[in-house]
């Protein structure tokens, strides 16, 4: 929360004071001298978060006793997620710069569009490259669908997720819930992601995630206006009114997300046999210790922060069998939301609560 918070602070700041106007061209330069300013603005949004990264990623799992890499292990990871994620920032601002010069709003709209589809096309590259993710050398169970890829991640809350862009292709699924979880409650995560697949809540949640990205690029876009919005600050200051679309994000999409982790949990239930009951609440209770730990939460916290519900609360659903909702149809909208954010040139992807100083976790957040 103190992450979201200062970058939320200082992007309002930054409209407030009339920041990108002070200090970057308020006129349309070349490609070149664009990206030179927008290199210059990605490392100074490392530098903002390099002490929140160190915290969340060392000093506090350390603190409480949780899984941490050791200070080398942990400078060197980080450095190399930083550099490729300040690359993919600048870029991202790169073409929606070009974008801009060359349409206008409708070009940043574009931009943004191809933009997201080239993320989640590369989302499984992208992700080897910030962080040392693995794939084992058998790639086993193809005849499930989507197909199971087993990844050897160094943090224990790597969870992978579904890759494809709108029809899943496979399911990364890390190699040590094998003996977090075991064979039951891993044999449970499959169909959960399978579950998640068949019945298009991946594609809704998917498709609602685009949309909410796209629309708030063209808010942003409206905003800065057509003037400015083709030259390095219009550029930067659609940054800063995204961030602040993002933080809008992470208040309204987690509920979304509940709800859809509520309704995979109520139909694992109704399918579950004999003794299965008991596998599934046990699953669940494995996977949050590898994630926040925190059983219980107030409600006014959850609302507003998790996008997956406490342990506590899915059992209180599954033992009053509660119907799922319409609103239940959006698998993982809130973090596909995070993720897609550098689409709009949003500075929020890395700095929520489940993937702060985790670079194995900033292009597979984290999901049930």
């Amino acid at each position: 929360m103190t992450g979201v918070g200062i970058l939320v602070v200082l992007a309002t700041a930054g409209l407030a004071l009339g920041w990108p106007a002070r200090w970057t061209p308020t006129q349309p330069v070349g490609l070149v001298q664009s990206l030179g300013v927008f290199a210059i603005f990605a490392l100074i949004y490392t530098a903002v978060q390099a002490p929140l990264d160190l915290l969340g990623g060392y000093l506090l799992p350390k603190r409480h006793g949780r899984s941490h890499p050791d200070p080398p292990a942990f400078a060197i990871r980080w450095l190399r997620g930083a550099a490729v994620y300040g690359v993919v920032l600048t870029a991202s601002l790169g073409v929606l710069s070009l974008g801009a010069n060359v349409a206008g709003l409708l070009g940043v709209i574009g931009a943004c569009l191809i933009l997201m589809l080239t993320m989640l096309t590369l989302r499984w590259p992208l992700a080897r490259l910030v962080a040392p993710l693995k794939t084992t050398p058998s790639i086993d169970e193809p005849a499930s669908h989507p197909p199971t890829r087993w990844i050897e991640a160094p943090d224990e809350g790597f969870t992978g997720g579904l890759l494809g862009v709108l029809r899943p292709r496979r399911s990364l699924l890390p190699t040590h819930w094998r003996t977090e979880l075991g064979e039951d409650g891993v044999s449970l995560a499959q169909k959960r992601r399978k579950l998640a697949a068949s019945t298009n809540r991946f594609l809704t949640g998917r498709l609602g995630a685009v949309a909410f990205t796209l629309a708030g690029a063209t808010l942003s876009g409206l905003l800065v206006g057509g003037p400015a919005l083709p030259t390095p600050a219009g550029v930067i200051e659609l940054s800063l009114w995204f961030t602040l679309w993002s933080f809008l994000g992470l208040l309204v999409l987690p509920t979304f997300s509940r709800k859809a982790v509520m309704a995979l949990d109520a139909e694992l239930r109704a399918a579950a046999t004999h003794g299965e009951d008991a596998t599934l609440t046990r699953a669940i209770q494995a996977q949050d210790r590898l994630q926040d730990d925190e059983p219980r939460r107030p409600r006014i916290v959850e609302t507003i922060f998790h996008p997956i519900p406490s342990t506590s609360r899915r059992a209180g659903a599954l033992t009053a069998k509660r119907r799922p909702t319409a609103l239940g149809c959006f698998w993982d909208i809130a973090r596909t939301a995070v993720f897609l954010s550098p689409a709009g040139g949003g500075l929020l992807g890395r700095a929520v609560h489940c993937n702060c100083g985790r670079p194995a976790l900033w292009v597979y957040l984290p999901v049930e």
